[in-house]
């Protein structure tokens, strides 16, 4: 009799488990939103005029080169959609020329603002474009480790 109880007790905590786990995967979903190229290249170039202050010519040449790299980086994710439903997986020959690819284009981007932007508003985007990165970087590789000098038995002196 304990037996099945304790059986029923894991089931159920299971189940509620992956249902609150299901709930949170949707609640992610919803915030990506499938907007069109042109509507995401139009909300990036209002936030950085709001941030940057342009003028109407930067916010015409602005939009211009956001929705170009908007338009690629939707069909590049639909190709890579496209793979994954297929079980395909990419060569390391195809994973280094997605990678030089995706930095020829930062390159590309970061002389075309060049252009764009006064010393001023460039100096700003830089930054905030260094802050993205780097953000990015800590939440792509600290997922699943709460402090790796913890993790590797270390302890560190609070001030």
């Amino acid at each position: 009799m304990k037996k099945l109880v304790g059986i029923l007790t894991l089931v159920l905590v299971f189940t509620l488990s992956s249902t609150v786990n299901a709930q949170q995967q949707q609640k992610r979903s919803h915030k990506k939103s499938n907007y069109s190229s042109e509507q995401m290249a139009t909300l990036m170039t209002k936030k950085l005029t709001l941030h940057l202050d342009l003028d109407l010519k930067q916010q015409k040449e602005v939009l211009n080169l956001i929705t170009k790299e908007a338009t690629q980086r939707k069909a590049m994710m639909e190709k890579m959609k496209e793979r994954r439903a297929n079980g395909e997986k990419p060569t390391d020959a195809e994973k280094f020329e997605f990678e030089n690819n995706r930095l020829d284009r930062q390159i590309a981007q970061k002389n075309d603002m060049k252009k764009i932007l006064s010393n001023e508003q460039f100096e700003k985007w830089e930054k905030v474009q260094n802050a993205k990165m780097r953000h990015g970087k800590k939440s792509k590789h600290s997922k699943g480790k709460k402090n790796s000098n913890m993790n590797k038995g270390q302890r560190t002196k609070k001030a």
